[in-house]
């Protein structure tokens, strides 16, 4: 996110979703986590904001749809307070909204500490996120694509592994733009980021629907319902795709279970991530998670080999965390399956691995029955 998109198109698509998902009874108190990066100037990104000038066609088009937000957002823009600081400011999201807006920025940062700033603003992330039924992410670019989490990039996009400490309980959306992949149409991406978020989660294939918005440039906002919150957020999504919004906004559906894309070739599966170091005092023990082929599959299969009597904890999510030897037969794979499709965090000791599911889990570790790794 950058303050000089504050006020576009694309703002009044997403203050507009999240104003309509947190009103009504019961209030759904809404935690905002923007991903805030210094402003750029080699592209005109946010200069989409015509759809303010009060002509009748842009009142009934788009002030219909929410006229308190549409007024607001002019009134700021024509001043010149494009500035998510305004947000709160001028109580743009309803009361009790709390944010996250400590910048995310390397530029001046050296690479070998940028995993440690990374993981204090995370950190605060997640402390805003506990006070919060539903937690927007807002990154520049949406889902990580093929750069890791401390490249110069890293600050603009979501990875799955911020995703997957977010407990169970809260209901998850993170903004998502079109990546230019060749051949893979936008509908596709969203379907293919939808199951990605599936398996990072572990939650039902209902909990996952995406709301696109249909202006300008392509861009979605990805759901991740939570149980108790799930019938609540649908029916307000019914009423708001019912009203003056439906022209502007689709909702898109996760692909049911064993569907094809209907694109061909690869259609944007969870992007390689290098192996990362764990930074939160865990002496020795080191994170695997990517996909087929992957720096960090490769990485793991070499830790396999040079510790054989090593430890390793599965991670499907902050509430499904279980403790293996390395030696454990459920590894046993013929090659065909990817093994840090799943977050394997792996040391010599277990006791390490211990203390930190205990710091970052939402449930209980649990141990393998199969290997015994406490025997």
């Amino acid at each position: 996110m950058q303050d000089r998109y504050f006020g576009d198109i694309g703002d009044f698509a997403k203050y507009g979703l999240l104003r309509a998902v947190a009103a009504g009874e019961p209030p759904l108190r809404l935690g905002v986590l923007w991903y805030l990066v210094p402003d750029e100037s080699h592209t005109k990104d946010g200069r989409h904001i015509e759809y303010l000038d009060r002509t009748p066609e842009n009142l009934a088009r788009f002030r219909a749809c929410d006229p308190e937000l549409y007024d607001k957002l002019g009134g700021l823009v024509r001043a010149g307070r494009r500035s998510v600081s305004a947000v709160p400011e001028h109580a743009l999201l309803p009361p009790g909204t709390i944010y996250h807006d400590t910048p995310l920025d390397y530029s001046t940062v050296p690479h070998v500490e940028r995993a440690a700033l990374r993981a204090r603003w995370l950190t605060g992330a997640l402390d805003v996120a506990g006070g919060a039924d539903v937690v927007f992410l807002d990154p520049d670019n949406g889902l990580e694509v093929g750069c890791g989490p401390c490249d110069d990039l890293g600050p603009k996009y979501a990875y799955y592994d911020d995703v997957s400490w977010f407990p169970p309980a809260k209901t998850l959306v993170v903004y998502q733009h079109s990546a230019r992949t060749p051949g893979v149409t936008f509908p596709t991406q969203l379907e293919t980021r939808m199951e990605d978020l599936r398996s990072c989660l572990d939650r039902p294939r209902d909990a996952f629907f995406a709301m696109r918005w249909r202006r300008v440039s392509p861009r979605a906002f990805i759901f991740a319902a939570a149980a108790p919150q799930l019938a609540t957020i649908r029916k307000r999504l019914e009423a708001m795709l019912a009203g003056p919004w439906g022209e502007h906004f689709e909702l898109v559906e996760a692909r049911p279970d064993g569907a094809a894309s209907p694109d061909k070739g690869n259609a944007g599966s969870r992007p390689s991530a290098a192996p990362v170091l764990v930074r939160d005092g865990d002496a020795g023990a080191e994170t695997f998670h990517g996909g087929p082929g992957s720096a960090a599959e490769l990485a793991f299969t070499r830790w396999r080999r040079e510790n054989p009597d090593g430890f390793y904890v599965n991670c499907r999510s902050a509430g499904n965390m279980m403790l293996h030897r390395q030696s454990c037969s459920g590894l046993d794979f013929d090659g065909s399956m990817c093994l840090t499709a799943a977050k394997k965090v792996c040391s010599s000791d277990r006791r390490p691995l211990e203390t930190w599911a205990a710091k970052h889990g939402s449930r209980p570790l649990r141990i393998c029955k199969r290997c015994r790794p406490r025997t």
